[in-house]
């Protein structure tokens, strides 16, 4: 048995690495933590890097970044009162989209009761152009956004011990795919 293809155009964009489609995946790259993280001190209102981060090289100035984050665990506290945390993405070390208010008293979110250790789940999709070929490392921070005083503790990933015990969570994870254009 034989089979014949026809085709009456085929137009082929390479970038060097190989042939470069739009609206395909050219790469994948994801970091995963399954440990316990702790951050402590003052509510500076600045982001703090959690060390979910990963590396991409875009191999065409042209393409997007498809950064899709997981923040499990999350809780937030400061003294013995809530907190409303602020997630971020950033690129380079620079915030390039930032999700507010992640737990907060009412509305759509989740509150965490003062000196509770309950805790939330976020996810998320973000779609980022470097528009450059130079290497792009995305990483997930956070910070706490209340002007209080007094230690503030983010927990984030596996909440397994100490004061967020008995809590569900899972890892926290960065995935990004580099997106033909």
């Amino acid at each position: 048995m034989t089979s014949t293809l026809y085709v009456d155009s085929l137009i082929e964009k390479t970038s060097g690495n190989g042939v470069h489609i739009a609206g395909h995946i050219l790469q994948c790259k994801s970091f995963d933590l399954s440990s316990r993280v702790v951050f402590s001190g003052s509510a500076s209102n600045s982001y703090q890097n959690t060390g979910v981060q990963v590396s991409i090289t875009p191999t065409s100035a042209d393409n997007t970044i498809l950064v899709r984050l997981g923040v499990h665990g999350l809780s937030a506290r400061l003294g013995g009162f809530h907190q409303e945390p602020d997630v971020a993405i950033a690129a380079n070390g620079t915030v390039v989209k930032e999700y507010n208010n992640i737990i907060k008293e009412g509305g759509s979110n989740f509150w965490i009761p003062a000196g509770s250790g309950n805790t939330v789940h976020f996810t998320s999709d973000y779609i980022h152009s470097p528009n450059t070929t130079d290497q792009q490392t995305y990483s997930i921070h956070i910070r706490g956004n209340t002007s209080l005083s007094g230690d503030m503790q983010v927990a984030i990933n596996n909440v397994a011990a100490g004061n967020y015990a008995g809590q569900a969570s899972g890892s926290s994870y960065i995935t990004v795919m580099e997106i033909g254009q």
